[in-house]
């Protein structure tokens, strides 16, 4: 039988996991217990596998974070409301969601703080910005 749209199994109300799957990260202490031991995952943590795993995704998590507010907000936007370079938008908007919590604000749709801690940080950013070019 053909149909147009596949069964999923939130149409027959079956639970189910929604999402990418990502590998989990094994606890070290689940890894060696007195009775047994994980050689992967004390392998993984031993390379430092575990480590460069969780930094990547924080990484990802914080370019998705600013693709979504960039493409939000709009390149023109920061170019006219705080004079920073095309060029720069990307550098400038990744500076805020590091040193603020830019990405949780727009996470939750916090718009009126977002503009806050843009206006803020737009202030730093030239600064360095001027410095950067007088050099």
């Amino acid at each position: 039988i053909k149909t147009e749209k596949p069964i999923n199994f939130d149409d027959v109300g079956i639970p189910g996991f929604k999402g990418e799957p990502e590998e989990k990260i094994v606890p070290m202490y689940f890894a060696v217990t007195p009775l047994s031991i994980n050689l992967e995952a004390l392998y993984k943590h031993i390379s430092g596998y575990y480590k460069t795993l969780k930094i990547q995704r924080k990484w990802e998590y914080e370019n998705n974070a600013v693709a979504k507010m960039l493409n939000y907000y709009t390149l023109p936007f920061f170019t006219t409301t705080y004079g920073i370079p095309e060029n720069r938008v990307y550098d400038f908007l990744l500076f805020c969601a590091e040193t603020t919590t830019i990405e949780s604000d727009f996470k939750k749709e916090n718009y009126g703080s977002v503009l806050l801690i843009l206006d803020e940080k737009a202030k730093i950013y030239a600064q360095r910005l001027a410095e950067e070019n007088k050099e």
